[in-house]
């Protein structure tokens, strides 16, 4: 008779143990991948500036939620469809704008000399390297 009361007792012990354990466990969800990550780095590109061609490295590194920074000098607003958007904050009339296909940029960035000054673009079209 006693063997079966401190079975019982025994057994009672460990479900409350469980229970509490299970009961108190936080569940938490696992972080959301960041969007960003798959169009951070160096890309590769030819770049188009009036008749002048020439190849160049672009840098994208990701910046505060849902925004790139471009050569290390520009904040560009991302949307989760690789569409992005940048100004100036020197220049009020300058800016650029682009997007990410795969491995693949495509931005066009615009320059103003002042106001009413003579504007221009130069168009980047590049593929990102590969992390080594």
């Amino acid at each position: 008779m006693k063997k079966g009361l401190i079975f019982k007792k025994l057994l009672a012990i460990i479900l409350s143990i469980v229970a509490i354990r299970y009961i108190s466990c936080e569940r938490t969800k696992p972080p959301e991948p960041d969007y960003r990550e798959k169009w951070v780095g160096e890309y590769e590109c030819e770049a188009v500036d009036g008749s002048n061609v020439y190849q160049t490295l672009v840098s994208i590194t990701a910046e505060s939620d849902s925004m790139l920074k471009i050569f290390d000098k520009y904040n560009a607003k991302i949307n989760i469809d690789g569409e992005f958007r940048f100004d100036f904050p020197y220049a009020p009339d300058g800016g650029g704008s682009g997007y990410f296909i795969d491995d693949s940029l495509n931005m066009s960035v615009y320059h103003r000399q002042g106001q009413g000054g003579p504007s221009w673009s130069t168009h980047y079209k590049g593929k990102k390297l590969k992390n080594k």
